[in-house]
């Protein structure tokens, strides 16, 4: 009997076991399949044409264009990642398919940033080519420099 209790501990613990994937992101982003922010819903890329998927060995965050060759994620999300794993999902909804991906030249995190207080959370990426902007994607609207905001006025982000 305690040879079966021990051989059935062994498989439980073994089977909550995970395997290193160097190839995912260390906070273990999720699957390919996942479609979606978490609570989020389904949009049509129109409804956010700036809007970007980080991708490293599959979707793990977010970003918006900003211009042709550039994007605006946060530090923490590129923190500890090189250039030359990282691509962007341009032009799609979706995580795993449609619109095209672009390979990142350049990681440029805020000097400042702080992974534990978070401060300062803000990353530009160099995309390693510029793209062709159009209707499915194209740079999200900046305020001019030392344009008022007014309180409660909605932005996007």
């Amino acid at each position: 009997m305690f040879r079966l209790i021990t051989f059935l501990s062994v498989i439980c613990i073994a089977k909550g076991v995970q395997v290193y994937d160097p190839l995912r992101p260390w906070w273990n982003a999720p699957s390919p399949d996942s479609q979606r922010i978490v609570g989020g819903f389904e949009i049509d890329i129109l409804d956010a044409p700036f809007q970007v998927s980080l991708q490293w060995g599959g979707h793990f965050c977010g970003g918006s264009i900003i211009s042709k060759r550039w994007v605006l994620t946060a530090a923490h999300c590129a923190d500890k990642h090189d250039a030359p794993w990282l691509q962007v999902r341009i032009g799609s909804a979706r995580h795993a398919s449609g619109g095209q991906l672009v390979e990142v030249k350049r990681v440029i995190q805020h000097p400042k940033y702080n992974d534990n207080t978070i401060d300062y959370d803000f990353t530009l990426l160099e995309l390693a080519k510029s793209v062709q902007l159009s209707e499915e994607f194209y740079a999200v609207g900046l305020p001019e420099q030392d344009e008022p905001v007014e309180d409660g006025q909605l932005l996007q982000v």
